[in-house]
């Protein structure tokens, strides 16, 4: 569930695996090129990366994808921060009404606290 413990286990055997983990809390991936393959690319913020979604968002809101079949995917993306319950109680609770968009997301920001 942590980096360290990849670490623990790369000194045992030549892989690991992250399971649910990378699930539960996505952003924990976000180190993992640097960390493990040297790639010097620099880490985008978790807001960053919802401003990066909004425009698939409307691509497959506008195809008919239902909103809350892509925000369950980004419920754990601030798993550990102050106001996560929020983002993921008000994601859950709007985001499957009728006329759900990207507004969801967006206004589901307001709840983390930086």
């Amino acid at each position: 569930t942590t980096l360290d413990q990849v670490d623990e286990v790369l000194e045992r055997l030549d892989g690991v695996m992250i399971g649910r983990e990378a699930y539960h809390n996505p952003y924990l991936l976000a180190a993992v090129d640097t960390r493990y393959y040297c790639e010097q690319a620099e880490r985008i913020t978790r807001h960053e990366v919802i401003h990066a979604f909004i425009p698939y968002l409307q691509r497959q809101l506008s195809s008919g994808v239902k909103l809350n079949s892509m925000t369950r995917h980004i419920l754990g993306l601030f798993h550990g921060m102050p106001g996560a319950r929020g983002w993921r109680r008000y994601l859950s609770e709007n985001a499957c009404l009728k006329d759900a968009d990207e507004r969801v997301v967006a206004d589901a920001l307001e709840f983390i606290q930086v």
